[in-house]
């Protein structure tokens, strides 16, 4: 469903366990193209709240130290 100008930006923590998830490979095993990766500044998006994605623990905040958004578009 991506157009054939659009991007995927996924921004994930790049240290400790969270490397093992290879954003990278699992992008391009989706025939996604890395086009940049930047360091994720949450002061640069008003109103930004951190959640976790399911669980229990989902309405706890965590840290994103390390983070960063990776842009991908189609190969």
């Amino acid at each position: 469903m991506l157009s054939p100008r659009g991007e995927v930006h996924i921004t994930h923590r790049d240290c400790g366990p969270y490397k093992k998830w290879n954003i990278q490979d699992l992008a391009t095993s989706s025939k996604l193209e890395l086009l940049d990766k930047v360091r994720f500044y949450r002061n640069d998006y008003s109103g930004y709240y951190i959640r976790r994605g399911a669980g229990g623990k989902s309405h706890k905040p965590f840290t994103i130290k390390n983070s960063f958004t990776f842009k991908f578009n189609a190969q």
